[in-house]
């Protein structure tokens, strides 16, 4: 086995597609890892000079825009130190357990800071519900909400999953994991994802389609109301993956617009992106809810999230209208890049915080990613067989904490990039 081992890894290389862990120390403006070898030196001089170098005034720092943490909250420590006075003398006086569940919630698991939390999400999403209310249920991540929430729907006879070809893996593990019936429509492509309903739905009276709000590689969003005129046309079921735009997007930051959260059946959030935290949920009808808390196993078989992490998420979430100015912040300095890509004419995708920028080949997004690093910028490669090939990319995850002053160095590094590595449209 070690010889078959040895040969997949030697071909991951080969392709310019082995991972590795490193040691790193980061915030969610700087990161600390190590250099890549120093290259361009002569061209890169002017650079060092810029105002905005990293280097120039904290020591082996790079721009961090790998981070999810799009609301900046890690370097938000007044508000780290608020909720730690607030909650902290009451999880110590309590007799519940702080740091672990030490159970499934199915056991004996279920603490009230769970409760607590999927209380306060049904009350924010039923604000504007019309019909019976909708139910929360807690995961442990964005993944096994993804693949708990499927697994069980697939258990359903007659249920046909219809899927953006471009949604996050942990869908697509949770299809082929249950053994479920799917079939992929081309990205955003809503004529064919209508004329699939129309060839299937005879044989699967229960079709659902599934969809990201803000899709997280191409940073693209759906078109939630022409979805929502198919659903309800051709008497299917719709279900939004919100990882990516949950505490940004939407009225009350709720990740899509609250006009169509009535005709949403399932909400997927995700707590470990703009909330800064850790785990998941599943916003839908009280029905659904029972569903999954009996049949599915990522919920079933897994100890439940620490309560002090929960009581963190709550905090959080309940303080959003208090970080709308981080929220206007992110997406003034997002556009400002998105505007300031097109006049320079650097290929790039995305129409929010998530902005690729289009190496095509993967040798090229790698040595892109090597030449940003150089620059003090950390934002790794993202290439085929992870994305379609002729795609590869540097992503960038733009987050509050960066400054107007950090997005045109930035761009500074990307115009002198372009000339120097010759990367040319595909």
């Amino acid at each position: 086995m070690q010889e078959k081992i040895h040969q997949i890894l030697a071909n991951l290389e080969s392709e310019n597609n082995l991972r590795s862990l490193k040691e790193i120390r980061c915030s969610s403006k700087y990161i600390t890892s190590p250099m890549s070898k120093q290259t361009h030196q002569k061209e890169l001089d002017f650079l060092i000079a810029h105002p905005a170098y990293p280097g120039s005034y904290i020591k082996d720092a790079m721009l961090n825009l790998s981070s999810n943490d799009y609301l900046g909250i890690q370097d938000d420590k007044k508000l780290t130190q608020a909720f730690l006075e607030q909650n902290l003398p009451s999880l110590l006086e309590s007799n519940s357990p702080i740091f672990s569940s030490s159970s499934s919630r199915s056991l004996s698991g279920n603490h009230k800071a769970f409760q607590t939390l999927e209380t306060t999400l049904q009350n924010l999403f039923n604000k504007t519900c019309t019909t019976p209310p909708k139910a929360a249920l807690l995961f442990n991540s964005g993944y096994h909400t993804n693949i708990g929430i499927i697994d069980a729907l697939a258990s359903i006879e007659g249920v046909l999953f219809l899927c953006d070809s471009y949604v996050h893996a942990s869908i697509f593990d949770g299809l082929r994991l249950s053994r479920a019936k799917f079939f992929r429509y081309s990205h955003q492509d809503y004529d064919e994802l209508t004329s699939l309903i129309l060839q299937h739905q005879k044989r699967f009276p229960h079709i659902i389609i599934i969809t990201e709000s803000l899709f997280s590689m191409d940073g693209d969003f759906c078109d939630i109301e022409r979805l929502v005129e198919i659903k309800k046309s051709l008497n299917a079921y719709l279900y939004i993956d919100c990882a990516h735009s949950f505490g940004i997007y939407g009225d009350d930051m709720l990740g899509l617009d609250s006009r169509f959260i009535d005709d949403v059946d399932f909400i997927i959030l995700a707590f470990g992106k703009a909330i800064s935290s850790v785990g998941g949920a599943i916003i839908c009808a009280p029905s659904y809810r029972d569903l999954f808390i009996n049949k599915s196993r990522s919920f079933i078989y897994s100890t439940a999230i620490p309560p002090l992490n929960i009581s963190w998420s709550e905090y959080i979430i309940t303080h959003l209208s208090s970080l709308k100015a981080k929220k206007s912040h992110l997406i003034n300095i997002s556009t400002h890049l998105q505007e300031e890509l097109k006049r320079h004419d650097i290929p790039f995708l995305g129409d929010a915080h998530i902005i690729s920028i289009l190496a095509y080949e993967n040798k090229k997004a790698t040595e892109l990613s090597h030449f940003l690093a150089n620059c003090k910028i950390f934002t790794p490669a993202i290439k085929a067989p992870t994305i379609p090939k002729n795609l590869a990319r540097i992503r960038l995850s733009l987050n509050a904490s960066l400054s107007f002053e950090d997005i045109d160095y930035l761009l500074s590094c990307l115009k002198l990039a372009k000339d120097i590595l010759k990367i040319k449209r595909i």
